[in-house]
């Protein structure tokens, strides 16, 4: 019975994480995450709740329980499939979605507990009072909706941003509103979707574990399936799957490399190259083999999951040490 209570606690604590409740009031042309304002939800939100969950699955479950393992099951499961659902919400269609088709209610009626501040209204980062670093971000989504690149937007002000919403599309104060509730909105997701992806990938590991412990202790040593044995003709990229994306798709737009014996534009055999390959990259310090790399390529470059910033990150790192390379090339002797 104490197990059950156990368990039930820690329930109750996935089911609000993952919970996805979105709602728009007309009113205010705001939109709420989980009764939450999006523009007023800080990232420290969502990161409170896993170390909240790192705390209770530490303390509640049992790696030898049956029930308990049965449980984990269900609940990555349960995660898997939210984590589909939300694949299935287009971001990047998300300045002209249809409301009431995703099944959100919408309120007419003034809230009785409105925002604090417009969600035209941005801060900068500031640690000390926990505001996190939107600011960059909800301006670069709400460029993107115009189709306005990163440098477009980021050698300019909000200020300088508005004025060309309003001058060369014609948006008038609450349209404008509804455009940055809408960014907000996006980047909450977005943050979303980070919290479901680390949980599952946090359930999916302890189940590994209960299974090669399981393996183990009925005396077979192999490894598994997802397990690499060392030998010749084996590459593993150290970091993210997208991250190798970024790599080669930098090296075919810049003529580095082709997929046609006539140094052609053909990037469909670069993408079957890397399938067919052994090639593995890391998730839980688990070598997993490289497929589907057309959808991590399809991404470069689009702001869909941030994957504008993550790649100019990752550039930015790249020149870091490509500078230490140039450094060391000409000290040697």
């Amino acid at each position: 019975m104490k197990d059950l209570r156990k368990l039930s606690e820690i329930d109750a604590v996935i089911e609000k994480a993952i919970k996805l409740d979105i709602s728009f009031n007309a009113s205010i042309q705001n939109f709420t995450y989980n009764d939450y304002w999006v523009n007023e939800i800080q990232r420290s939100y969502f990161d409170k709740r896993i170390t909240k969950l790192d705390k209770k699955i530490e303390k509640v479950i049992d790696k030898n329980d049956k029930g308990h393992i049965a449980y984990l099951q269900g609940i990555t499961q349960n995660i898997k499939t939210k984590l589909e659902e939300l694949s299935e919400l287009k971001l990047d269609d998300l300045k002209d979605i249809d409301y009431q088709k995703q099944g959100w209610d919408v309120y007419l009626n003034y809230p009785h507990n409105p925002p604090e501040d417009s969600s035209l209204e941005l801060w900068l980062p500031q640690p000390e009072t926990g505001k996190d670093d939107r600011h960059a971000y909800v301006l670069q989504i709400v460029g993107s909706f115009y189709e306005l690149s990163y440098d477009e937007v980021s050698t300019k002000t909000q200020e300088e941003l508005n004025s060309i919403l309003v001058e060369k599309h014609d948006l008038q104060d609450d349209e404008l509103q509804l455009v940055y509730s809408k960014a907000h909105l996006i980047y909450i997701i977005q943050l979303h979707g980070k919290l479901l992806k680390e949980l599952f990938q946090k359930f999916q590991s302890i189940l590994n574990l209960i299974f090669k412990l399981s393996k183990y202790e009925n005396g077979d040593f192999s490894l598994g399936s997802n397990e690499v044995r060392k030998k010749k003709g084996k590459l593993f990229f150290k970091g993210r799957k997208y991250q190798l994306a970024y790599i080669f798709k930098f090296l075919y737009d810049y003529d580095y490399i082709s997929g046609s014996v006539n140094q052609n534009k053909a990037d469909t055999p670069i993408k079957e190259f890397i399938n067919e390959s052994e090639t593995y990259y890391f998730e839980n310090d688990e070598p997993v083999k490289i497929e589907k790399f057309g959808k991590e390529w399809s991404k470069v470059g689009k702001h869909a999951e941030n994957h504008v910033y993550k790649e100019i990150e990752f550039i930015e790192e790249l020149m870091v040490n490509l500078e230490k390379r140039i450094e060391h090339l000409k000290n040697t002797d």
